[in-house]
């Protein structure tokens, strides 16, 4: 289950930087209250929103769970809110940032301000995409009247995704500032306007599907599961597949190993379970969506041979 029988070999997810590490590790009451509260934490930090179903009727005393009913969706917005409409998520990354910790509270009352200050300073020294928000930030600062501002996140990765590799801002997004025209097109990026008043959707086969979301489970901005992940290249003769699929990704990714924070964040690691769950559910259908063609052909071929029998 862990590597497919070898053909998996995945990068291992970075080490999360020393606060946040001592977080998920230590028995102080303050990391004992943040793991209760992982789920918030991360919310009101997040890049994109979560979007499910969530039934809460069953949670009582006991080991917690995360249930929904339905499909689970990821969006994200423009760089700066409408006029009128107080910033959420990405856009608390670049507007009123010199207040931006109060409007996080705004939002979320019942969290610790130190930690949620510490934890907003932790990600703009290790987190490429809100690296890139920042930025952001400091072009309006130096240019408030700018109109032509966007960002581009990119959805095609040029290094190995089995290699140990920290991801730099520039790997991640561009900045366009004018018509950017300079940067190549691609239509599987997203491309977020300053102000344009929607809300697009993240694709579940695009790369930031889960870093922009899960901001402390992957502070330094792991890639998530994407369509151009090669198997191992001695086992690739030997299937018809050439490209891990999301059920190998994510298996590779669960499994304990020395190192691996992901299975202390309670509550959060339940979420993007079955966040990743219901990505391969979907993974499936998609298949069987588009080849109806070659697989109602193999249903005839076999009863054809029945028929012959």
């Amino acid at each position: 289950m862990c590597c497919a029988g070898g053909k998996v070999r995945l990068a291992p997810v970075l080490d999360p930087p020393p606060y946040l590490l001592d977080l998920y590790t230590s028995s102080c009451s303050e990391a004992i209250s943040f793991r209760k509260n992982i789920r918030t934490y991360n919310g009101i930090l997040a890049c994109t929103s979560f979007g499910a179903n969530i039934d809460e009727s069953f949670q009582g005393q006991g080991v917690s769970n995360f249930k929904i009913h339905g499909q689970i969706y990821h969006r994200v917005g423009s760089l700066m809110p409408d006029e009128g409409q107080k910033p959420v998520f990405a856009q608390l990354y670049i507007y009123d940032t010199d207040h931006e910790n109060s409007n996080r509270l705004h939002v979320m009352r019942d969290l610790n301000a130190e930690m949620l200050q510490n934890l907003q300073n932790m990600l703009d020294t290790s987190n490429p995409y809100i690296q890139n928000f920042r930025q952001v930030r400091d072009l309006l600062q130096n240019d408030a009247d700018s109109a032509e501002i966007s960002m581009r996140i990119f959805c095609d990765r040029s290094n190995d995704a089995r290699r140990y590799n920290a991801p730099a801002a520039s790997n991640v997004a561009a900045i366009m500032v004018g018509d950017g025209y300079e940067v190549e097109p691609s239509n599987r990026d997203i491309v977020l306007n300053l102000r344009d008043g929607t809300l697009q959707r993240i694709s579940e086969l695009h790369p930031s599907y889960d870093p922009l979301q899960y901001v402390l489970l992957f502070p330094n901005g792991d890639d998530g599961w994407h369509l151009d992940i090669p198997l191992a290249d001695n086992t690739r003769i030997n299937t018809q597949r050439d490209m891990v699929t999301p059920m190998q990704f994510y298996s590779y990714r669960l499994q304990i190993r020395p190192g691996n924070c992901l299975q202390r964040a309670g509550r959060l690691y339940q979420q993007y379970v079955v966040d990743q769950y219901s990505k391969i559910e979907q993974h499936r259908l998609n298949y069987l969506r588009f080849n109806q063609s070659s697989l109602r052909l193999d249903l005839y071929k076999g009863i054809a041979d029945a028929c012959t029998c």
